[in-house]
Protein backbone atom coordinates (compact mmCIF):
# COMPACT_ATOMS: atom_id res chain seq x y z
CA UNK A 1 0.00 0.00 0.00
CA UNK A 2 1.05 3.57 0.66
CA UNK A 3 3.86 2.55 3.00
CA UNK A 4 5.53 0.52 0.26
CA UNK A 5 5.23 3.44 -2.16
CA UNK A 6 6.83 5.80 0.36
CA UNK A 7 9.65 3.34 1.02
CA UNK A 8 10.33 2.98 -2.70
CA UNK A 9 10.28 6.76 -3.12
CA UNK A 10 12.81 7.14 -0.30
CA UNK A 11 15.04 4.51 -1.92
CA UNK A 12 14.78 6.25 -5.29
CA UNK A 13 15.44 9.70 -3.81
CA UNK A 14 18.39 8.45 -1.78
CA UNK A 15 19.95 6.89 -4.85
CA UNK A 16 19.31 10.02 -6.90
CA UNK A 17 20.83 12.35 -4.29
CA UNK A 18 23.93 10.20 -3.70
CA UNK A 19 24.76 8.72 -7.12
CA UNK A 20 27.46 6.04 -6.91
CA UNK A 21 26.98 4.79 -10.45
CA UNK A 22 27.50 6.49 -13.81
CA UNK A 23 24.21 8.38 -13.67
CA UNK A 24 21.78 9.53 -10.98
CA UNK A 25 19.00 7.51 -12.65
CA UNK A 26 21.00 4.28 -12.45
CA UNK A 27 21.76 4.94 -8.77
CA UNK A 28 18.12 5.79 -8.11
CA UNK A 29 16.94 2.57 -9.75
CA UNK A 30 19.50 0.59 -7.75
CA UNK A 31 18.28 2.31 -4.57
CA UNK A 32 14.69 1.47 -5.46
CA UNK A 33 15.57 -2.15 -6.15
CA UNK A 34 17.51 -2.46 -2.91
CA UNK A 35 14.62 -0.94 -0.97
CA UNK A 36 12.16 -3.30 -2.62
CA UNK A 37 14.38 -6.28 -1.87
CA UNK A 38 14.87 -5.27 1.79
CA UNK A 39 11.14 -4.66 2.21
CA UNK A 40 9.84 -7.94 0.83
CA UNK A 41 12.66 -10.40 1.51
CA UNK A 42 11.91 -10.71 5.25
CA UNK A 43 8.27 -11.45 4.46
CA UNK A 44 9.22 -14.34 2.23
CA UNK A 45 11.95 -15.62 4.54
CA UNK A 46 9.76 -15.63 7.65
CA UNK A 47 6.28 -16.34 6.32
CA UNK A 48 6.69 -18.92 3.57
CA UNK A 49 8.74 -21.47 5.53
CA UNK A 50 6.25 -21.51 8.43
CA UNK A 51 3.06 -21.20 6.37
CA UNK A 52 2.17 -24.91 6.64
CA UNK A 53 2.18 -24.68 10.44
CA UNK A 54 0.20 -21.43 10.80
CA UNK A 55 -3.16 -23.22 10.95
CA UNK A 56 -1.82 -25.40 13.73
CA UNK A 57 -1.12 -22.31 15.83
CA UNK A 58 -4.85 -21.69 16.16
CA UNK A 59 -5.18 -24.93 18.10
CA UNK A 60 -2.31 -24.03 20.43
CA UNK A 61 -3.80 -21.80 23.18
CA UNK A 62 -0.61 -19.87 24.01
CA UNK A 63 0.07 -18.99 20.37
CA UNK A 64 -3.56 -18.14 19.73
CA UNK A 65 -3.62 -15.79 22.72
CA UNK A 66 -0.39 -14.14 21.58
CA UNK A 67 -1.74 -13.55 18.08
CA UNK A 68 -4.95 -12.12 19.53
CA UNK A 69 -2.93 -9.72 21.71
CA UNK A 70 -0.81 -8.66 18.74
CA UNK A 71 -3.94 -8.00 16.68
CA UNK A 72 -5.41 -5.90 19.49
CA UNK A 73 -2.18 -3.92 19.76
CA UNK A 74 -2.18 -3.21 16.02
CA UNK A 75 -5.78 -1.98 16.21
CA UNK A 76 -4.82 0.24 19.15
CA UNK A 77 -1.88 1.73 17.25
CA UNK A 78 -4.09 2.44 14.24
CA UNK A 79 -6.73 4.06 16.45
CA UNK A 80 -4.09 6.23 18.12
CA UNK A 81 -2.72 7.26 14.73
CA UNK A 82 -6.21 8.30 13.62
CA UNK A 83 -6.69 10.24 16.86
CA UNK A 84 -3.30 11.93 16.44
CA UNK A 85 -4.06 12.99 12.86
CA UNK A 86 -7.49 14.27 13.85
CA UNK A 87 -6.11 16.21 16.80
CA UNK A 88 -3.42 17.89 14.69
CA UNK A 89 -5.82 18.58 11.85
CA UNK A 90 -8.30 20.29 14.15
CA UNK A 91 -5.60 22.18 16.06
CA UNK A 92 -4.28 23.72 12.84
CA UNK A 93 -7.72 24.76 11.57
CA UNK A 94 -9.92 27.79 12.11
CA UNK A 95 -13.42 27.61 13.60
CA UNK A 96 -15.29 27.36 10.30
CA UNK A 97 -12.79 24.84 8.96
CA UNK A 98 -13.31 22.70 12.06
CA UNK A 99 -17.06 22.62 11.47
CA UNK A 100 -16.52 21.56 7.85
CA UNK A 101 -13.99 18.89 8.85
CA UNK A 102 -16.29 17.44 11.49
CA UNK A 103 -19.31 17.45 9.15
CA UNK A 104 -17.27 15.81 6.41
CA UNK A 105 -15.94 13.19 8.83
CA UNK A 106 -19.40 12.38 10.20
CA UNK A 107 -20.87 12.28 6.69
CA UNK A 108 -18.21 9.96 5.32
CA UNK A 109 -18.46 7.75 8.40
CA UNK A 110 -22.21 7.43 7.86
CA UNK A 111 -21.64 6.52 4.20
CA UNK A 112 -19.02 3.90 5.05
CA UNK A 113 -21.66 1.27 5.75
CA UNK A 114 -21.46 -1.63 3.30
CA UNK A 115 -23.70 -1.28 0.29
CA UNK A 116 -23.99 2.51 0.36
CA UNK A 117 -21.11 3.94 -1.68
CA UNK A 118 -18.00 2.10 -2.90
CA UNK A 119 -14.95 3.08 -0.83
CA UNK A 120 -12.84 4.45 -3.73
CA UNK A 121 -15.74 6.68 -4.77
CA UNK A 122 -16.21 7.85 -1.17
CA UNK A 123 -12.51 8.71 -0.85
CA UNK A 124 -12.55 10.57 -4.16
CA UNK A 125 -15.70 12.47 -3.17
CA UNK A 126 -14.30 13.45 0.22
CA UNK A 127 -11.08 14.63 -1.41
CA UNK A 128 -12.97 16.69 -3.95
CA UNK A 129 -15.16 18.20 -1.24
CA UNK A 130 -12.08 19.12 0.80
CA UNK A 131 -10.40 20.67 -2.23
CA UNK A 132 -13.58 22.53 -3.12
CA UNK A 133 -13.86 23.82 0.43
CA UNK A 134 -10.27 25.06 0.37
CA UNK A 135 -10.87 26.86 -2.95
CA UNK A 136 -14.11 28.38 -1.64
CA UNK A 137 -12.56 29.60 1.60
CA UNK A 138 -9.39 30.97 -0.01
CA UNK A 139 -11.31 32.85 -2.72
Amino acid sequence: GPLILVLLFVGFTGGWQQPDLASPLASALLGTGTTLWATFLPCFLFVLPVAPWIEGLRRWPAASASLTAISAAVVGVMAHLGYWFGQHLLAASSGLDRVFILLLAVGTLALLRPGRIPLPLLILGAGLMGSGWRLLVSA
